[in-house]
């Protein structure tokens, strides 16, 4: 595996937790 390879896998799984968190926190807030 190259270093890119990981780095681009690091980035799409924190983007992935992002997008849950934030969704979980506007529904949160949307109530």
């Amino acid at each position: 595996m190259s270093d890119g390879t990981r780095t681009r896998g690091i980035l799409d799984h924190n983007q992935v937790l992002y997008q849950l968190s934030y969704t979980h926190h506007d529904r949160l807030g949307g109530q």
